[in-house]
């Protein structure tokens, strides 16, 4: 689901095809992002654009959730841009042959739940598995609000909270599913023996230098929160004086990432440009299921899903809708856009 946002900015940037970045471009990405504030209900946007020669601009417009000014430090909920972060973290497992893609699921951990033991690890991170999605249920925004300070453990999740039921046998067909990366998390831990945090700091986070990055409930961290202002069923309101500590832990591996659109943008950046897994891994990671492409809008692979963009150019990346919307891109003509806001509005394209 691409944005309009983010397809503008492509189509800015690549049409004009600089080495360096015109100041009549900035200024014109600028005023979109006022736009944003002023004319379409986003309260705080910020967006780093890197162009093929490495070239940054970095935006920002509106207010946080203490009606501070946005600054390119202000961090925001990734929301699904983390599955992108997680998938990668198990590329790295595999590489290392701590785990094996194509063994089933209950050959690393074990739970009370009913799920298909013959569920791989790449039905996972692939969303072939037929797992429930515990977000799309009734009762989700209960879970998320009936108490802020709770914290959700990845076990609770999948033993409490998803429907068990299968929509369908292990790689029969294609179906988002926000429970697949709350096991593909676990499953990360369990294997290393260590938080998802600091797994996904020390394989990927600091290797890269991106420092304000995090997994949200779990770490601790300086920056100003954008804030938060999103509708869980009863209409858009603010979440901006209660803590964030049960929305991002039932985020976990799913959708818990709380970085920069700085962040944000350098990490698909580098995993696209091989800096991160090998070859053979990242050519997995883009090899888009057949059957995502009847729901998906140009098929989604491992963590990772394909659009296409405006002249012809490939557009890879993930984008996120939980409690905050985000858009992490990189194009096959070495262009690169992250995009977040503090506020649910009509970004689909």
């Amino acid at each position: 689901m691409f944005r309009l946002f983010a397809s503008s900015f492509f189509f800015l940037v690549a049409s004009l095809g600089f080495s360096q970045f015109p100041a009549a471009l900035a200024d014109q990405l600028q005023s979109n992002l006022d736009d944003r504030v002023e004319l379409y209900g986003d309260h705080g946007v910020s967006v780093c654009v890197i162009l093929p020669d490495g070239n940054e601009w970095h935006g920002q417009a509106g207010v946080n959730g203490n009606n501070d000014d946005i600054t390119e430090s202000t961090v925001f909920h990734g929301a699904s841009s983390t599955k992108t972060h997680v998938a990668t973290c198990m590329m790295l497992l595999a590489e290392e042959g701590l785990v094996d893609l194509d063994a089933p699921w209950t050959d690393y951990v074990t739970l009370t739940a009913n799920f298909d033991e013959e569920i791989t690890l790449r039905n996972l991170i692939g969303h072939t598995s037929g797992i429930k999605d515990y977000l799309e249920t009734g009762g989700a925004a209960a879970n998320i609000l009936g108490d802020p300070n709770h914290f959700w453990t990845p076990v609770e999740i999948l033993e409490d909270v998803v429907n068990d039921t299968p929509n369908f046998s292990p790689g029969e067909d294609f179906e988002y599913s926000n429970s697949n990366f709350v096991l593909a998390g676990l499953i990360i831990e369990t294997v290393t023996g260590n938080s998802l945090e600091v797994e996904l700091r020390n394989r990927i986070w600091d290797p890269l230098g991106l420092d304000d990055t995090y997994l949200g409930a779990y770490d601790e961290y300086a920056n100003v929160s954008g804030g938060v202002w999103w509708n869980f069923g009863s209409g858009l309101q603010t979440y901006n004086d209660d803590p964030y500590t049960s929305m991002l832990s039932f985020g976990y591996a799913a959708g818990g990432i709380v970085s920069t659109s700085t962040n944000q943008a350098h990490f698909i950046r580098n995993l696209l440009q091989g800096n991160v897994v090998s070859a053979a891994s990242l050519e997995e990671m883009m090899d888009y299921s057949s059957a995502s492409f009847s729901s998906w809008t140009a098929g989604y692979g491992l963590g990772l899903h394909h659009a296409v963009g405006v002249g012809g150019s490939e557009v890879i990346g993930h984008d996120g809708y939980y409690s905050n919307l985000s858009s992490t891109f990189h194009t096959n003509d070495d262009c690169t856009i992250a995009t977040m806001t503090n506020t649910l509005t009509e970004w689909y394209g």
